[in-house]
Formats: C-alpha cells, sequence, structure tokens
C-alpha cells in the first residue's frame, strides 16, 4: 500500500503509511482516516517535543485543534489578527514567546481536567455568545458570584 500525504491538516509534512481507507465513488477518489483526533494529537506531540522554531503552518495547526480563531489568539497575544495571519503564513517571523506558549497551552489544553483547557473553551463559548454575563449576589459575609 502506497503511502497517503495528508494534506488535509495544514501540513504540508505529513504523511500515512496506513491507517486509512481510500474508496472511489463515480471517479472521484475519498480518503477516510481511522481515529482522526488521536493522529492530530500524535503530531502535536511531535511539533511540541521538536527543538527547532515553529512553523507558521504548525502555529496554525495548534490554533485550529483548539478551535481558536486568530482574533482571539491576537488579543491573548497583544496583537491584531493579521499579524497572527501573517505569522501563519510565514510573512513575519513568529516571535519566541508565541512559539513557546502555544506549546505550553496546546500540552495543557489535551488535558481533560485542565485549567488551561478549561479557560481555552470559555474563551470559545463567550467568543461565540460575543458577551460574558456575569452574576454576582450579595449576603451578611460579603460579595460571592450568584448560584
Amino acid at each position: 500500500m502506497k503511502s497517503y500525504h495528508y494534506r488535509e491538516c495544514g501540513l504540508d509534512n505529513v504523511y500515512l503509511v496506513n491507517g486509512f481507507t481510500v474508496d472511489e465513488e463515480d471517479g472521484e477518489e475519498y480518503v477516510s482516516i481511522d481515529d482522526i483526533h488521536g493522529l492530530h494529537r500524535l503530531i502535536a506531540k511531535q511539533i511540541v517535543d521538536k527543538t527547532t522554531a515553529m512553523t507558521g503552518a504548525e502555529y496554525r495547526f495548534f490554533r485550529i485543534e483548539m478551535n481558536l480563531s486568530q482574533k482571539t489568539i491576537g488579543e491573548l497575544f497583544g496583537v491584531d489578527s493579521q499579524t497572527v495571519a501573517r505569522w501563519e503564513k510565514g510573512k513575519n517571523e513568529l516571535p519566541k514567546m508565541a512559539d513557546v506558549l502555544i506549546r505550553a497551552v496546546y500540552n495543557e489544553f489535551i488535558e481533560k481536567e485542565s485549567k488551561v483547557r478549561f479557560l481555552v473553551d470559555a474563551i470559545n463559548e463567550s467568543e461565540a455568545q460575543n458577551v460574558l454575563n456575569m452574576e454576582f449576589e450579595q449576603n451578611e459575609s460579603g460579595w460571592h458570584v450568584a448560584a
């Protein structure tokens, strides 16, 4: 069986030796990949563990895996979304801090009970709602988050 160049993940250097099926229907080829989430975690682990600087495509891979927009990433780093787009396209060099931080955030993000996972999920949810209501109540001991 021939290996499959898995470009759909957004990276040019990913090849699958097996774990995929190629079907043909009406002259069109369709590829299905087994355990795609497991594959993406392994790809991410390889990127996290590499000792060289991350490429823009790798940065985009992490952002998409965490379901964050360029705007949100930009706000987290104090830059505009166009700057993030230029990092991802390789037009501007990715700052070391952005490289290190996205690796660390992703590492924490994949842990189900992680506080970082909770924060990223909350950011995604509030981005979808665009408004985050906070409710508080006061009792004899002071102010508290409303139940």
